[in-house]
């Protein structure tokens, strides 16, 4: 042992042990992240009040020892600030990235999964062992939810729903008549509900707003979870498809007392970037025609 010790650069030893130490401490720091996405910590300190674990356990009706706890933690690793006086405060700029869900740089909601990755971690060295991946199950079907995207249209890679049927999920259905998103499927195995969505971006984007979102809201509580469309007017005429509801990415605007809907060019379902453009799914009901400029027009609100 001391002959190999007499080997080693102590000053490189050092570095790797203090970058060992500060993987660690980072994967301890995530933790935290989801705990406070998921409790509500950064929406409730987003208004940059600086506030006592006690007001803040108060007004999250948490207890303060554990509130308190968790501000430390917080405030050592740079993400809120200590104001003195034992308050802290959630900065502008965290907030942006840590509170607001509307914000391009929010990325709390990234460490959701968190729990769910670690417990692969206790299977995974069986893994390693044979050569084997985990079972589909293992990553997702032991949850309330489970959503996938893409392998759910009938090309020769397309494996999702076999697969979910051997592992016992009960398809309810599969392709609905919207555009873009048709080739969703919908199935349950137990208390496990299972939406598949295309693997195309924005046909993602549409069957998680008008099918997914419901559902999650409706395991929450909601008492009316469905979407919540609303009126508008469209700046110029849509074509009409003859054989599915298609829902338009549009931009609105307030005219007067009016909402209008500015359908965006590049409708394909591939076309993330001009969807990212978008605030408002405009559904036109499928037929024959076209809706006028200046018609009634039902849409969702993406922002």
């Amino acid at each position: 042992m001391a002959q190999a010790a007499s080997n080693v650069d102590m000053e490189k030893a050092q570095k790797t042990a203090e970058q060992v130490f500060g993987l660690l401490g980072g994967a301890l720091v995530s933790a935290m992240i989801y705990l406070g996405d998921r409790l509500g910590f950064y929406r409730t300190m987003q208004s940059g009040e600086p506030m006592t674990s006690d007001e803040l356990a108060r007004k999250m009706g948490l207890h303060e020892r554990w509130v308190r706890e968790w501000l430390r933690g917080q405030a050592a690793a740079g993400l809120i600030d200590y104001k003195g006086d034992r308050r802290f405060a959630l900065s502008s700029e965290a907030a942006f990235v840590l509170a607001d869900e509307n914000s391009p740089l929010f990325l709390a909601g990234g460490f959701c999964a968190l729990p769910a990755q670690m417990a692969v971690l206790e299977r995974l060295p069986e893994s390693f062992r044979t050569g084997l991946g985990l079972p589909y199950d293992a990553l997702g079907l032991e949850h309330d939810l489970l959503v996938t995207s893409g392998g759910v249209s009938v090309g020769p890679h397309d494996l999702v729903r076999g697969v979910a049927g051997e592992l016992g999920v009960e398809e309810i259905f599969w392709g609905v008549a919207m555009k873009p998103g048709k080739p969703v499927s919908f199935g349950v195995r137990d208390r496990t509900l299972v939406f598949g969505l295309p693997g195309n971006p924005v046909s993602a984007l549409v069957g998680f707003e008008l099918l997914v979102r419901p559902a999650v809201l409706a395991l929450q509580g909601a008492v009316d979870p469905r979407p919540r469309f609303a009126a508008g007017v469209l700046a110029h005429a849509v074509r009409r498809n003859a054989h599915r509801d298609e829902l338009v990415r549009a931009r609105s605007r307030l005219d007067r007392d009016a909402v209008v809907l500015e359908p965006l060019p590049g409708q394909d379902s591939h076309m993330i970037a001009r969807a990212a453009a978008a605030d408002a799914l405009v559904l036109v009901p499928r037929g024959e025609g076209e809706l006028a400029a200046g018609a009634v027009a039902r849409y969702l609100a993406l922002a």
